[in-house]
């Protein structure tokens, strides 16, 4: 097999085996740290009473590093999810996030579009197609 291209994750590479498989266990994970950072911030608002907002200060502290941390895993698998989903070229959908991917769009040079397509088939040259993109949706419950 050849080397794996840059920015093509490991777990994907060999994309005749298993690559929703590999996906689908990183949008897994990318959904277990979400829900990770939810509960430490539910916990952070319900460790510190209203009549207590001077202690804010000190609880934030408290659990800044674990949030660092989590938003560091989050944007990590965040990236591998997006170039596994880049590179397998379709959507994937866990339960709980939905790796939407949108193939690169056209777009056109206006004022070279007019001064071509009054006179010449080769219109088409003026184009050029955007890279396609991967956006992390969260499912909605039910669907």
């Amino acid at each position: 097999m050849p080397p794996r291209p840059p920015g093509v994750c490991a777990l994907c590479y060999d994309k005749e085996t298993a690559p929703m498989t590999d996906i689908l266990t990183l949008l897994h994970e990318l959904a277990a740290l979400h829900t990770q950072q939810a509960v430490l911030l539910a916990a952070e608002r319900q460790a510190l009473p209203t009549y207590l907002r001077q202690r804010l200060d000190k609880i934030a502290a408290r659990y800044a590093p674990e949030h660092a941390e989590c938003t560091r895993a989050i944007a990590h698998v965040t990236a591998e999810v997006k170039t596994a989903v880049l590179f397998h070229g379709a959507s994937v959908k866990s339960e709980h996030l939905h790796a939407v991917y949108s193939a690169g769009k056209m777009a056109w040079n206006t004022d070279m579009l007019i001064g071509v397509a009054v006179n010449t088939p080769e219109v088409l040259l003026c184009g050029s197609v955007g890279a396609p993109s991967v956006a992390i949706r969260k499912v909605k419950e039910g669907a």
